[in-house]
């Protein structure tokens, strides 16, 4: 009865997110700018895939199309910097003192 009281008191989302910053504050420096910059390309070609789905590249009309093609590029393109500054800040601001994400793993009673 004790196991399940202290299992239902354990936040699942809160345990992943200590492990990845315990994995992440083992990871030199320069590997994070790598993933980094591997996960912008990937980031990017969703973006660009998921916008072309969204706004019409391939009509009749070829004025239309270039128009569509040049505001997704130039909209990717903003989201893409946008959301990887707000990473590499993220990244800036973990202390990798990974011990501090365990705080608030156990919900309170």
């Amino acid at each position: 009865m004790l196991d399940e009281n202290i299992m239902k008191d354990i936040d699942a989302e809160k345990v992943g997110n200590s492990f990845g910053m315990f994995v992440l504050s083992k990871t030199e420096p320069e590997q994070i700018v790598e993933y980094l910059d591997d996960f912008k390309l990937m980031f990017r070609d969703l973006l660009m895939k998921k916008s072309k789905e969204t706004i019409p590249t391939t009509t009749d009309d070829d004025i239309v199309n270039q128009h569509n093609s040049i505001e997704v590029n130039r909209e990717v393109e903003r989201q893409t910097s946008r959301s990887m500054l707000d990473l590499e800040t993220w990244v800036n601001k973990i202390s990798y003192d990974w011990k501090d994400f365990f705080k608030g793993l156990v919900n309170e009673i």
